[in-house]
Parts: structure tokens; sequence; C-alpha cells
């Protein structure tokens, strides 16, 4: 049985999750120094015209997580109407500044890409498979996978070799970022019994150590490592740790006995997609009002843009976030969700965007 499952997030999800939040009305008139926060332009043909504590609207600010990146959200609330502004974390590992977040100029996110794309009869050792079911983030797949949404994922493959043997392994990875610790675990398949050797290789921050594991058990902290044959299938791990203080850790399945029961490292599987559409510090704008749910939409021809003209900072929060007051110009496309039209948006905002850096 194959079946395929996309993941998709959608920038209509910044409507909805927030794992705290502070809201703001209309201030009174004696204290007029104090911000009124706003949204005001148009999406399509739909005029946008809110302002905190007039008609009942609202602003709301948020730290989200989203599959293990941290938003900076702001939301603008009237009734069934909600703008939402979020500007995603970057170099995924690394505490970044809120100047290095919020910098002057910030492009829209991309729409979804194939980050990661498996599937068994492209395996290289296909023909000693009997059966391969992938699992992601909790949930069952099947035996091929393609994953459509950006940040941490973890992936499970449950294999039974033709001989019987059955094994279970897992890998957490990032993808649709700038990987600052990605890296594979590489080691040569052997035809017939004799050594193997395992490595590691980075494509990005150098390596300032690892841990070796097999089958649970410790058995090395050199960069390099062998396996003797006549263990039959046995798991590896490496938890490395790179020199930007990153620790991540992958799993392989090695076949000491050169039969070909073996799965490569999990890494090996991400979709070559260029940088310039990965989603560090990219801001997502999300519009919903009784009609439709409105995203954010950008290519290489028409990249969207939050230009920044002002922040100061509003308030300290007693667990030490900061929110501040961010004033500022959106131009750029939006997709409809439900309709599936393409149109242009512009839109001033005054928004409150807490922030833990």
């Amino acid at each position: 049985m194959k079946r395929n499952l996309f993941f998709i997030l959608f920038s209509g999800t910044l409507l909805f999750s927030a794992c705290r939040k502070e809201e703001f009305q209309k201030p009174e008139e004696a204290v007029s120094e104090t911000p009124v926060f706003s949204v005001k332009g148009t999406i399509g043909e739909h005029p946008v015209n809110m302002t905190a504590g007039v008609d009942g609207a609202y602003q709301e600010t948020s730290v989200m997580t989203i599959n293990g990146i941290e938003f900076l959200s702001g939301k603008m609330i009237k009734e069934s109407t909600v703008f939402s502004l979020a500007i995603s974390s970057g170099e995924i590992g690394v505490t970044p500044t809120f100047s290095e977040m919020m910098t002057p100029s910030l492009s829209f996110a991309y729409g979804e890409q194939n980050w990661y794309t498996v599937n068994q009869q492209n395996l290289p050792n296909n023909q000693q498979i009997a059966s391969i079911v992938y699992s992601l983030d909790g949930m069952e797949i099947g035996n091929n996978l393609s994953i459509l949404s950006a940040g941490f994922h973890t992936i499970c493959a449950t294999v039974v070799f033709n001989d019987g043997t059955a094994r279970t392994i897992c890998n957490k990875l990032l993808l649709g970022y700038k990987d600052l610790a990605g890296y594979k675990i590489k080691f040569n398949p052997q035809q017939g019994a004799g050594t193997t050797n395992l490595w590691l290789e980075s494509s990005s921050t150098p390596i300032a150590g690892v841990k070796w594991y097999v089958n649970g058990e410790w058995a090395s902290d050199e960069q390099q490592m062998s396996l003797s044959p006549g263990a039959g299938v046995v798991s590896v791990k490496a938890v490395t740790t790179f020199t930007n203080g990153i620790v991540r850790e992958h799993e392989v399945l090695v076949d000491t006995d050169g039969q070909g029961r073996y799965l490569l490292d999990m890494e090996t599987y991400k979709t070559a997609v260029e940088q310039v559409y990965f989603n560090d510090f990219k801001v997502r704008m999300s519009f919903q009002n009784d009609t439709d749910v409105y995203t954010g939409y950008a290519s290489t021809s028409t990249p969207g843009s939050f230009t920044v003209n002002s922040i100061s900072l509003f308030k300290e929060q007693p667990n030490g976030n900061k929110i501040y007051k961010v004033a500022g110009t959106i131009k750029g496309s939006a997709m409809g969700l439900l309709s599936g039209n393409l149109v242009h948006s512009q839109l001033e905002v005054i928004f409150a965007i807490e922030s833990p850096y």
C-alpha cells in the first residue's frame, strides 16, 4: 500500500494559534501619548480599517511556536474579522536579537515548498525491503512521504526486511530554514561481511565533538568509528555538538553482515530548495472575514514586503519579554485560501509585537 500525505502549514494558522497573549484597548484621552494600535488599507476589494478600542476592535500580541519555530505575532480583531502579522525567527538554534528579526524591510514568507520527499521505491536497497512505514510527528503516513511545511519534524521509519528483520529509527529534521547544524551520518554499505566505517558529513557549521551509540550503548567519542562484522542489523546514533553550541542527533541502520539491510540518514532526502525560499526572518500576513481567508503570497517576481517605519518600546512584561510598538507599510499579494484568487494588498499598520529577545 502506497500513500502520500502532504503536510501544509498555512499562514492562516497564525489567525488561531498562540501560546500566550496580551490584549490592548484604545487608550484614554488623558494619556494620549499611549499608542493607538490600528490597521488601515485594502486587501483586494476588501477595505480594512480597525483601531483598538473602536467599535469593539482590539489588538493582541503573542509569541507563538509552530513546528518548533518561534513567531512574534500581532493580531487586530473585530468580531469575525481578523488581521494578523507574524515574524518568524531565523538562524534556528542561535538566539537572535530583536533588531535581527525586525529589520527595516521584511520580505513575505514564501508559500509551501516540497522540503522533503522519500519513497520506498527509490531507496537504494528497495529490493531488500518487504515493507516500510513512515510516520511524521507521531502520525502514521505510509511508504511514501512528502512534507511541505517548514520547521522541525520528527520522521520515523519502521522497516521490515525480506528476511523478517524489523527495526524502527527516528530523526528530528529542520526543514525550510537555514540549518546551522545540518549533517549526515555517512557509511558505505558492505556487500558481504567486512568492517563498516562511519563518519559525519557537515554542510554548515564545523563539528566540535560527537558521541556514537550502537543499539543504545555508548561506543566511541571519535570523529569516525568502525563496526566489525557479525552483529547483524544495528542502529547507530551520533549525538553531535557543533562549534555554535547546537546539539543534534541522527540515527541510521547498518547491516554489519553486508546483506543490504540498512537505512541511510533521513537527512539524505531533504529536497534541494534555493535558499531564497527559506523562512528565516520572514513575515506572514493573514486576513480573515466572513467570505474568505487571505494569506500573504510571495514569489520571485512578486516578493511582498513589510517596511518598518518606526519601533519603540511600549512596555516590559513580568516574565522579561518586551512589547514594542511597530509602525510600517505592507505591500504585496495575498491569496484567498477558499477562492484561490490572488489580490493586491496595501496597508498601514501600528501593531504591538511581543518579543522574548
